[in-house]
């Protein structure tokens, strides 16, 4: 019933945890895994996902992949805890994601209030400091690499935010004209970058 996985019995509860040595990578074997391994309702997440904006990408299922991975080998006798550090543009949806993972990793979430300016400041000492098991710093880039951390349960969210490329092609395209014989330089923040080289 269980091939390839390890099954840990904890206070009457079982949990399975995979031992093939391949972990999910893509989005649909995140939730494989998290639908798989720990009998987390898809659908539901999706439904509480919503109220996200869609043109966001938070990571979130890889997120509470992650997370309950690392939840599952915690030997710790405290209740797991969960540390989410955000820039300031982000921090308007911290608490709908802390509500997230509480709800389907079913663990505690302290979210950071000392806001970041994009990876420079990681407060993974803080974050130790406040009994956190495990860090989601939600940055552009790996700036302290995660060996080097207080915490080395941690996770680094490159929040990307996609737009509608036809339009911002179309817009250029009115507002500059026909542009062939001319090299256009776009310049943008990290969240567009991904955007920006589709164009």
């Amino acid at each position: 019933e269980n091939e390839g996985q390890l099954v840990i019995a904890k206070k009457e509860e079982k949990k399975a945890v995979p031992t093939s040595g391949i972990l999910a990578t893509t989005i649909e074997g995140f939730k494989q895994q998290l639908t798989e391994t720990y009998s987390v309702n898809i659908t539901q997440v999706e439904e509480a996902c919503s109220i996200l904006p869609s043109n966001y990408d938070f990571e979130i299922w890889k997120t509470l992949y992650r997370i309950l991975l690392s939840k599952s080998k915690h030997t710790g006798e405290s209740k797991f805890k969960v540390a989410l550090q955000f820039p300031e543009g982000l921090l308007i949806y911290s608490t709908l994601i802390s509500d997230l993972i509480q709800k389907y990793c079913d663990c505690d979430t302290l979210i950071m209030g000392d806001v970041t300016y994009g990876a420079c400041c990681i407060d993974d000492l803080g974050a130790r400091a406040l009994g956190a098991s495990f860090m989601v710093h939600y940055a552009h880039s790996c700036l302290v690499p995660i060996q080097e951390m207080a915490i080395k349960d941690l996770l680094y969210v490159f929040v990307t935010i996609r737009i509608n490329l036809q339009h911002f092609v179309n817009t250029v395209i009115h507002n500059l004209g026909d542009q062939k014989e001319n090299s256009i330089y776009l310049l943008g923040t990290i969240q567009f970058t991904n955007s920006l080289f589709m164009c």
